[in-house]
């Protein structure tokens, strides 16, 4: 299926939802990289792809290419276990020890996306930052897994983390010193990096959360999972080495990287593979940080790229690759209108009752009206949640929201709103019930 309009044209129809930030776009067609960007009035062509973004789990592929080169390089073994590369650990479940660094980059170890102690240190502002490698040891030498091997996916930052402490064990150096060294040095890349130079700072898109201002985030034990910061530019490059690997000096590396694992056929090493917007098969990951979105794609079939930054959390830069073929989004979705009168049915608080994530402790939902707007935020937890609009959904008692995508549904007892079950929060797939309190 061919676009039916530039990420540029695309991005500046949805730059509307945008309370704050900017959306910087590339395309890679033929070759060329185009560039664009919303809500600028700067003369330099150049500038919309060499400002830097935090491009979050995006860092997972420079990760797995860093793994791929380890192996090519006979440092490792993506069949190695992790009892035999971390000695000093002491494992209480030895099914920990046993986890292959394949798991680990496929997201099938069994490891949890989040440990029971990340609260512990844990600053909603800066969620990632005292995270260190002493409680991920400590985390790592008493969780219990549950099953065994071969576990289904289970996507887990922590799994990555503890990767990246192979590596660095293997090596030793500091990760950002071989993300440098293995893979944006040999492919030219200037400006992918964890830590950023004085003159790079000043390029750097100040992050937001809806319309509020955030930190930029900081990463210690867990940067390999998130921490790397890069510009359109880079992306495009890097691209361009995903799609002709053998014209950079990582051909081996990176087609040991896209290469589809046997037990997780839809995964490379650290790369998703999925039918993409156009039909076409690509190889993509999605990234966020408490105030900034990446995409990533790429077309070997096509050999195109899509690349979306955003320096707001809450616009899913996916959806302008889908307004480019013209796809119904949930931006186009259209709302059913209720009077202030009904609406105000909905206000109160609401105990989270079901299991939720380690990350979040005495959760609960406050819905309350602004203006003839009904807002939903979610407190308890370890990261930052904005208030966000609820929109009323055709059928009584049921909205949606739009940034980001979610439903939820209000459950009522001889006409009273008791309850609602909120669903999808960040695409998760889980469904949280909570009771009203008051």
């Amino acid at each position: 299926m061919e676009k039916k309009q530039s990420l540029s044209d695309a991005a500046k129809i949805y730059q509307r939802h945008l309370s704050k930030g900017q959306i910087v776009t590339a395309e890679l067609k033929d070759g060329n990289a185009s560039y664009s960007i919303t809500n600028s009035n700067d003369p330099d062509r150049e500038y919309a792809q060499k400002i830097l973004f935090e491009i979050g789990s995006v860092s997972k592929v420079f990760n797995g290419l860093l793994l791929a080169q380890s192996v090519v390089d006979g440092q490792l073994s993506l069949d190695d276990q992790v009892k035999d590369l971390l000695p000093d650990l002491n494992f209480t479940d030895s099914r920990v020890g046993r986890i292959e660094l394949r798991q680990l980059v496929t997201h099938s170890s069994g490891l949890p996306d989040f440990p029971d102690n990340f609260m512990e240190s844990c600053d909603p502002s800066d969620p990632y930052a005292h995270y260190d490698r002493y409680r991920l040891r400590t985390w790592l030498e008493r969780v219990q897994l549950k099953g065994e091997a071969p576990f289904e996916f289970q996507y887990s930052n922590f799994g990555v983390a503890l990767l990246a402490m192979v590596l660095t064990e293997t090596y030793q150096k500091s990760w950002e010193v071989l993300i440098r060294e293995k893979v944006t040095q040999p492919l030219g890349l200037v400006d992918t990096a964890v830590d950023l130079t004085d003159e790079q700072a000043q390029r750097f898109a100040p992050p937001y959360l809806g319309e509020m201002r955030v930190k930029p985030m900081r990463w210690t034990a867990v940067v390999a999972a998130g921490g790397l910061k890069s510009t359109a530019e880079d992306l495009v490059k890097f691209a361009q080495a995903l799609l002709s690997p053998e014209q950079t000096s990582l051909n081996e590396a990176i087609k040991l990287m896209l290469s589809p694992q046997v037990h997780m056929e839809n995964m490379g090493l650290g790369i998703f593979s999925y039918k993409g917007s156009s039909g076409s098969q690509v190889y993509g990951h999605v990234g966020g940080t408490t105030g900034h979105r990446c995409v990533f794609e790429i077309s070997p079939s096509e050999l195109t790229a899509n690349i979306v930054l955003v320096n707001n959390f809450l616009m899913d830069g996916r959806l302008i690759i889908e307004k480019s073929y013209e796809n119904q989004t949930r931006y186009d979705q259209q709302e059913h209108h209720l009077d202030r009168k009904l609406l105000s049915e909905y206000v109160g608080r609401y105990k989270i009752s079901s299991k939720t994530p380690d990350y979040i402790q005495d959760g609960e939902f406050i819905v309350e009206l602004k203006g003839s707007q009904l807002m939903i935020q979610l407190v308890g937890s370890c990261f930052l949640h904005p208030q966000i609009r609820l929109f009323s959904n055709s059928n009584r008692d049921q909205f949606f929201t739009k940034e980001p995508s979610a439903g939820c549904e209000f459950v009522r007892i001889n006409g009273k709103i008791s309850s609602l079950v909120y669903s999808d929060l960040f695409q998760v797939h889980e469904k949280w019930k909570a009771q009203k309190t008051q």
